[in-house]
């Protein structure tokens, strides 16, 4: 079992959701193909559908601009742009 970083209580403080309800969104979106694991030209991986999930979520919960999240994630404004709009999306039709 691999360790957590953060306790129940830090993980709601950070990311504004249950971890249930952060898994949750995680599997049922971790296979759109917007949010797959690809290898590029350069035979190199590209983003891992969790840190995706992890911009929307920011994006949503802190109200903060999508380019912010180039900072800790490495992803462009634009990708961010259209992980949280699916993200969003998603939640909405539950």
């Amino acid at each position: 079992m691999e360790a957590r970083i953060y306790d129940e209580s830090d993980f709601e403080t950070r990311f504004r959701e249950p971890r249930s309800v952060f898994r949750r969104v995680y599997l049922s979106l971790k296979d759109v193909p917007l949010f797959q694991q690809r290898v590029c030209g350069t035979e190199r991986l590209q983003t891992h559908p969790l840190q995706l999930i992890v911009a929307a979520i920011r994006v949503l919960a802190y109200g903060e601009a999508a380019d912010r999240t180039d900072e800790y994630v490495r992803l462009s404004c634009s990708t961010v742009a259209q992980a949280t709009k699916m993200t969003l999306e998603f939640i909405s039709r539950r």
